[in-house]
């Protein structure tokens, strides 16, 4: 009798020692997976604020005239500010406009930004549309000079009783000659 119960004890240990390992590991591959989709949002908002220069530089009738434009208009959303900023590229489909990138808004964040949700149907990111995806990003620059800033994207979510964070910046200039 004794031998079994030792031998139902030994099992349970080896048991639960399985199911710890294997918890970690799910939680381990959920972590990995959050990281890698905050690197992307926060590339995301990278790639939206460079596609604005160039198409606010390229359309404009002059480079500098074009530059100004973009920088006073993130300037005037606050993301030169430490609350920083946001857009929301759902008017990005509005084929009525010519340059539908020139049309998304860029909101100031009041305290923090507003966090994105997801929409399934889609598969895409956003504020209007889905279920609450937990991640916020921030957008802000400074001024380097005056042809060049630096972009600041930040992804920010909950990890467990912490908070991740991915940070990718960009500096991007007046690149027309």
């Amino acid at each position: 009798m004794v031998e079994v119960l030792v031998a139902i004890f030994i099992f349970s240990l080896a048991v639960m020692t399985f199911v710890s390992v294997f918890n970690q590991g799910i939680r381990g591959v959920d972590s990995a997976k959050k990281k890698v989709t905050a690197a992307y949002l926060a590339e995301e908002g990278i790639e939206y604020l460079r596609n604005m220069r160039d198409t606010s530089m390229l359309y404009t009738a002059s480079k500098t005239d074009g530059w100004n434009n973009f920088v006073s208009r993130l300037a005037a959303a606050g993301c030169d500010k430490s609350d920083g900023c946001y857009f929301d590229d759902q008017s990005l489909f509005d084929l009525s406009s010519d340059m539908p990138i020139m049309n998304i808004p860029i909101e100031t964040c009041l305290g923090t930004c507003p966090t994105l949700s997801f929409d399934k149907s889609t598969s895409t990111y956003g504020y209007a549309v889905g279920t609450n995806s937990g991640f916020i990003r921030k957008i802000s620059f400074k001024n380097i000079n005056n042809d060049e800033i630096k972009i600041i994207s930040e992804v920010i979510w909950r990890q467990g009783m912490n908070f991740g964070t991915v940070s990718f910046s960009e500096n991007i200039s007046a690149w027309i000659e």
